[in-house]
This record gives structure tokens, sequence and C-alpha cells, in this order.
């Protein structure tokens, strides 16, 4: 009998879980499209394709695409862009926030997991970021590559964080990257 009750409470759980996921996730599309036309040139020129999933969980949602619309001169360009949407709750009320990060081109080390392995991996290492780097930047323009391990490795000298263990390095790189890219520099959506 417990064990009947037992898989059925896992079963509920696991499709709240799934459920949670999807509808971020369906958010996620749908707020992505409509951020996308609101910053193009020509809203009615924006084509949306190859939308895939980096990273989906209750509370964040990672969308990669290509994009293709108007340029300034009439011409059309294709920009591959990621797509976030992170579910935060403050104070028992829920706020979304978003960022679009271009990855092509130059900003190809702007994509998700080149920032959290290069910021991890690089902890221990020499490369200093000079905060000038990120003085007077747009959020499209900026390298988050950077900004990242800016702040990563402010903590070189932490004996707190030295004694972490490359998991926790990463958990804390992960989370910083998400703070950085949603929090720092992207937008809150009002609903």
């Amino acid at each position: 009998m417990k064990k009947t009750i037992l898989s059925l409470l896992l079963a509920v759980m696991t499709v709240g879980i799934f459920t949670s996921c999807d509808s971020l996730e369906g958010k996620a599309k749908k707020q992505m499209e409509k951020s996308i036309k609101k910053i193009a040139r020509n809203p009615k020129s924006v084509n949306v394709s190859d939308v895939k999933t980096v990273v989906l969980n209750d509370t964040l949602c990672i969308l990669s695409c290509k994009v293709r619309a108007e340029n300034r001169y009439g011409g059309y360009d294709i920009s591959e862009l990621e797509y976030y949407l992170l579910k935060d709750t403050v104070e028992n009320d829920v706020e979304y926030h978003e960022n679009l990060v271009d990855v092509g081109g130059e900003y190809r080390n702007n994509s998700f997991s080149s920032i959290v392995i290069d910021a991890t991996d690089g902890f221990k290492g020499k490369e200093v970021i000079p905060v000038e780097e990120f003085i007077e930047k747009t959020p499209m323009g900026i390298n988050y590559n950077k900004y990242v391990k800016f702040i990563v490795y402010s903590h070189r000298n932490d004996t707190a964080f030295e004694k972490k263990s490359y998991s926790e390095q990463f958990m804390y790189v992960y989370n910083t990257t998400i703070h950085a890219i949603c929090k720092a520099w992207g937008k809150t959506i009002k609903e």
C-alpha cells in the first residue's frame, strides 16, 4: 500500500514538474518572438527559426535560435541568439526577467555553456578582466563571457571560495551567469 501511494505521489510530482517546465518553455517561446519583434527595425520582416531549448527547468528557460530580419539598409541579416527567461519569486510575487544575447560571429563565446565552462576553468588561472570592458555597453553588445569572468575572478583571494570543490565552483558560476545575464543586464517583464 505504501509503495502504491509513494509511486502515485512521485508520478503526480513528476507531471507537475514537467507541466511547469512545459509552461515556462511555451511562455519563453512566445515572449522571445515578441521581444525580438519589439527591437526589430521592421517587425513584419522578422523570421525566427531553428529554435532549440538549451536549458529548461522550473525557473529557467534558455532558447537558441536564428533570426532573419531587415537591416537598416533594406537588406536582410541572420543573427544567432540565445534567449533567457528567468522566473523569480520575490516576496511571494512572481517576476520574469529576460535577455537576448548575440552568440554569433565575434560573440560566439557568449553562449551559456561557453561562459560557464570558461569562467569555471579559468578561476585558477591568471587572466584579469578590467572593469572598463563594461562601461557604457549595451546588453546586445557586451561580452558576457568576460563579464561573468570579471565577477567570478574577484573571488580568487577569498579563502572560503578556494576550498570549494569543482562542482561547487561550477554551480556558483552557473548561478552567477544567470544572474548577470537575466537580472544585471536583462529586463523585467511586466505582466
